[in-house]
């Protein structure tokens, strides 16, 4: 199912200009998008628009046949999951409840959680591995433990469009890999995965597509390489960087340093 948007817009302040102009792009199922920018650029503001957190301004978002800025947030999270930053204190809730809100959408208000939505925690559970913690409080969990549980409790739902805002910020780099491994995998099962990230690296590893937003609102997006580059790098992040590969045991890879600020 693809994700399009076409020509849209946001602004906080309506008599000023958009934060977001005129964005386009097109993912397709199982693709996975990076967005990139300084902070304050609108990383953040495009995911809670795409999630309908923020109502667009103008242009059009849709997925498959369902117009995101007309549909209800209850229909919206039945094909959309977002996982935000992880930078708040986790809740004094056991992994299992955690995981299982994430099938409220599934569930009336006056109701407790059916069988459906007990096998569909515990079948996640046991695909990340997380049984050892499952009766453990979150507030007592790792930074990497509780980013995989909220990953999880994302995709209980079985989306179409997961939508990622930092996720391997504040992790280590065994727990960063953790996570873009698991981005990997949902993207080969045809879930469309959407990532904010401040680590190039990792986008150019990792991502199929990348949107790069400038401070002035403008943009680019493509396929990750013609997006990375050194010249975009400069331009958008006001910087001089080197962008080159490294060789070593398991096989190729580019990286990209950061050289000088340009003033």
């Amino acid at each position: 199912m693809n994700l399009t948007v076409k020509n849209a817009s946001f602004s906080y302040d309506k008599k000023e200009e958009p934060i977001l102009k005129n964005i386009s792009f097109e993912l397709f199922g199982g693709e996975k998008m990076a967005i990139m920018g300084q902070n304050g650029a609108g990383k953040t503001t495009l995911l809670r628009c795409l999630c309908g957190f923020l109502k667009w301004d103008s242009g059009s978002a849709m997925i498959g046949d369902m117009d995101l800025r007309k549909e209800k947030s209850e229909n919206l999270f039945k094909v959309i999951s977002y996982v935000p930053q992880n930078k708040v204190s986790p809740p004094d809730l056991s992994v299992y409840d955690m995981i299982v809100m994430g099938r409220s959408g599934n569930i009336s208000i006056f109701s407790l959680p059916g069988a459906k939505d007990k096998e569909a925690a515990e079948n996640v559970i046991e695909r990340f591995s997380l049984g050892h913690i499952a009766n453990k409080s979150c507030s007592e969990l790792s930074g990497g433990q509780y980013q995989m549980v909220l990953i999880a409790r994302a995709i209980v739902n079985y989306p179409k469009v997961l939508i990622l805002d930092e996720p391997e910020s504040n992790l280590d780099y065994q727990n960063q890999l953790l996570v873009l491994e698991t981005i990997d995998s949902l993207s080969k099962e045809g879930i469309s995965c959407i990532f904010n990230t401040h680590f190039p690296g990792n986008a150019v590893r990792w991502a199929d597509k990348a949107l790069m937003i400038a401070m002035d609102g403008s943009y680019i997006f493509d396929d990750i390489k013609k997006v990375i580059t050194e010249d975009n790098i400069r331009r958008f992040y006001g910087i001089d960087a080197c962008i080159g590969s490294i060789k070593g045991e398991y096989g190729e890879y580019m990286d990209i340093i950061p050289i000088k600020r340009n003033q």
